[in-house]
């Protein structure tokens, strides 16, 4: 009932995916007819879709004081039919998410977006349910140094886990000093596509400003980029390097297809006509 009497402002939501469906028409130049079709097939986000996809723990990202909380603020907004209206958009909102996190967990697919982002997006709805749990115990507890030992409690469980890095992962190195060497040595030439190594090229275009052929995630053809260094044919070499108007190839081995060497420092670069 409450939706349909403010159907004019739950309305102004579909704006964003209108306007969305739109721009990705006119991006990837498909048919009216295929639009729904298309659109469905890439708002699914299946396993290993990702950079890192693991079964995050619902720990990492909020903690568990701040669950309890937002479960008790939750059973504050149900028991008043007013505060259920005022807050029902933050109540939809981590439950519609939570089961596009279920789906995932069960089918291995997620919806409308990935399924860590979902679960960043269902952490991000809980810190308003979460202040009115932490509100209702500051009532119950009338005595000021019970009201300070509370919100100490509440501050030392709620920033605990920011210092601990979940175990299955870590960080990762892209590049070494060589290679940080090179780029700056690229970062000096005139700028163009560079051929190298997919994840050497995500620290390309910030160290040297020059454009990769592609990067380890998210960025041009990484296969045609693992393709050339496995090539030993140069005719085939020159045709990709031709097909991406590449200029330089920045490359740890020694590559023999007769192009100028301008760098020779642990790594090699070559100038490409």
């Amino acid at each position: 009932k409450y939706i349909k009497k403010e159907w004019k402002f739950f309305s102004l939501f579909l704006i964003i995916p209108i306007i969305g469906a739109l721009f990705y028409k006119f991006m990837t130049k498909i048919s009216w007819e295929s639009l729904p079709r298309n659109l469905v097939q890439a708002l699914q986000f299946e396993r290993g879709w990702g950079v890192l996809e693991i079964d995050n723990s619902f720990f990492e990202l909020y903690s568990l004081i701040g669950y309890i909380l937002a479960i008790i603020g939750l059973i504050l907004v149900f028991r008043n039919e007013k505060n259920l209206k005022k807050y029902l958009a933050y109540i939809l909102w981590p439950v519609t998410v939570l089961i596009l996190i279920m789906i995932y967990r069960k089918t291995g697919v997620s919806y409308l977006s990935s399924y860590q982002r979902n679960l960043y997006y269902f952490v991000i709805g809980l810190p308003i349910l979460s202040a009115l749990g932490l509100n209702y115990l500051f009532k119950l507890t009338k005595k000021k140094t019970l009201v300070v030992i509370v919100f100490i409690i509440v501050i030392f469980f709620t920033f605990k886990s920011y210092w601990e890095i979940p175990k299955q992962v870590d960080l990762y190195q892209v590049i070494d000093n060589d290679d940080y060497q090179a780029l700056l040595f690229l970062s000096t030439l005139p700028k163009s596509v560079v051929m190298a190594d997919p994840m050497v090229s995500v620290a390309m275009y910030p160290i040297s400003q020059q454009e990769p052929v592609a990067t380890l995630f998210f960025y041009g053809n990484r296969k045609d980029a693992k393709m050339f260094f496995l090539l030993d044919d140069c005719k085939t070499k020159q045709q990709i390097l031709n097909k991406y108007k590449a200029r330089y190839v920045l490359s740890e081995l020694e590559i023999n297809c007769g192009w100028k060497l301008i760098y020779d420092k642990e790594n090699y670069i070559y100038g490409v006509k």
